[in-house]
């Protein structure tokens, strides 16, 4: 499955706020622009593999590599017309601020990889690494050394992205991915960076929000920490610690002896069976005053239940001891819903979705501020000619490979 497309909230910015700095938007006009879909993908050594999921706001195709056949990637396609809603979510040039601030990011192994943001004049599509596996929402109830090694890898992405003052601003279960080994942080479309405007609406998934956001959508390193302290006790006890509902206003306005609760703290069941050390941590990471909760993802790191491995944070772990519900999420809350099981690189591609008429649109999700997105039509098979009858006609070659690709305009096919 593509990596960082699980799940979307996005923060909505209020008519007329401007970030600070705004003039110093990483979006310096240097993003590739192509004709349309199928020829980003040709001049990028990309094939069609299929159609990986959509959601009220795009989509996600699979792509493979035409000169290291098997070397998937994930391409997410984002209808830039979005951007002209009067709902719209963020400017054009804000997105693509935080992808290419992503971007520059150095690499972990616990951040989904983002490589390259292009577009063509209807859509933005953002190419990521594609990684089979799936999220942590459904792995129901599992065992501390587990949660121990979903835990260390989380927070190390977190350590990352904090240390580059970024917020992630919607940690979840959803957008924590674990791979064999590997756990990450994915689906980066809500990041917060310094160049961002002021949060003027609830954003993210309630369950997961600490007090700050429902009173003053206050998102910061301080609420991601909160948002693993909910997903660690989830993993341990199959349920959530405060009762918030999956759908709240979008002034944050949640009962007030909801927000008493989160003040007061969690509470943990003599049948939980969750270690003294573990519920430390996480009563340390779910202290409702920020200033007063754990200060950061390396303290965190320190805690001595994460920092000394007794052996039992073997991965992959055995079947889950108890296999919780899955709460169910606001469409508004999510761009994609993927398949979460393993695509295995020998499967056939899907069949690639047939064009849509102009102008058609799909049913919007049932939380869709805007109208639904377009799907970019399939791309025709790229031709491949001899070097000699192509010279002089636009013919690339890609860098080491033998083969060259040409890209048939419209009009010419």
């Amino acid at each position: 499955m593509p990596c960082g497309l699980s799940g979307v909230s996005m923060t909505k910015l209020a008519t007329g706020d401007e970030p600070e700095g705004k003039a110093d938007l990483v979006d310096d006009g240097t993003t590739k622009t192509y004709d349309d879909f199928g020829h980003m993908l040709a001049e990028n050594g990309f094939q069609y593999a299929g159609e990986a999921g959509e959601g009220a706001n795009g989509y996600v195709f699979k792509v493979d590599n035409e000169f290291i056949p098997g070397l998937f990637w994930a391409v997410k396609a984002f209808p830039r017309d979005a951007f002209t809603y009067p709902s719209s979510l963020f400017t054009e040039a804000e997105y693509l601020d935080k992808y290419r601030r992503l971007i520059r990011l150095p690499y972990s192994a616990h951040l989904c990889y983002t490589s390259e943001v292009l577009r063509d004049h209807e859509y933005l599509y953002i190419v990521m690494e594609w990684v089979g596996g799936g999220d942590c929402m459904g792995l129901g109830r599992v065992s501390e050394g587990e949660v121990r090694h979903i835990a260390q890898g989380a927070l190390r992405g977190l350590q990352v992205l904090h240390t580059h003052d970024i917020t992630h601003a919607d940690v979840s279960l959803r957008n924590i991915m674990r791979t064999g080994e590997r756990v990450m942080l994915i689906d980066f479309d809500n990041i917060i960076t310094p160049h961002s405007p002021k949060v003027t609406r609830i954003a993210g998934t309630p369950q997961f929000l600490a007090p700050e956001c429902f009173e003053g959508f206050d998102y910061s390193p301080a609420s991601d920490l909160w948002a693993i302290g909910v997903s660690l006790y989830y993993l341990l006890t199959c349920r959530f610690p405060f009762d918030i509902p999956a759908t709240v206003p979008d002034d944050g306005s949640i009962e007030p002896a909801v927000l008493r609760a989160m003040k007061r703290g969690p509470r943990f069941l003599p049948s939980d069976g969750v270690s003294a050390e573990a519920a430390d941590l996480i009563s340390k990471l779910l202290t409702a005053d920020k200033k007063q909760r754990m200060a950061s993802a390396a303290e965190a790191l320190a805690h001595p239940w994460l920092a000394s491995d007794d052996g039992t944070s073997a991965w992959p772990p055995p079947a889950a001891t108890a296999l919780c519900t899955a709460p169910s999420s606001p469409a508004r809350n999510h761009i994609l819903h993927i398949d979460q099981s393993d695509s295995s690189s020998d499967s056939e591609p899907t069949t690639p979705p047939p064009p849509q008429p102009q102008g058609a649109k799909h049913a919007p999700a049932a939380a869709s501020s805007g109208p639904a997105p377009r799907r970019p039509a399939a791309p025709s098979r790229p031709t491949s000619r001899s070097r000699e009858s192509d010279r002089g006609r636009g013919t690339r070659r890609h860098r080491g490979g033998r083969r060259e690709v040409r890209w048939v305009p419209k009009a010419d096919r």
